[in-house]
């Protein structure tokens, strides 16, 4: 593996793992268990998750510019002291709609 290559990950079980300072941009993963797992100071531009478990986790100064999620739950799912500019949830405007919610 180069250092320019994508990491893989599948089937890996990296529960209550502490992931910090870690380029993962570009990287694969499919089927892990990254349940209570911190992850932190991370550039996670382009990460692919594929069946992945962040249950319970917390993910604090992470670069997503231009992430999607798809199909996912997002039940007691907290986004704090984030950038949302240009964030769109089923092609609306996050921006809009809180600009929205705060005229009342």
């Amino acid at each position: 593996m180069h250092s320019n290559d994508p990491l893989i990950f599948e089937n890996t079980g990296l529960a209550g793992s502490k992931i910090s300072r870690c380029n993962l941009s570009h990287t694969v993963v499919t089927g892990c268990n990254f349940q209570g797992t911190m992850i932190e100071d991370c550039n996670m531009e382009r990460l692919s998750l594929h069946n992945a478990n962040l249950s319970r986790s917390r993910i604090d100064n992470v670069n997503y510019s231009n992430a999607t999620l798809t199909n996912c739950n997002l039940k007691g799912f907290a986004i704090l002291n984030c950038g949302l500019e240009g964030m769109t949830i089923d092609g609306i405007a996050v921006t809009d709609l809180l600009k929205k919610w705060h005229e009342g």
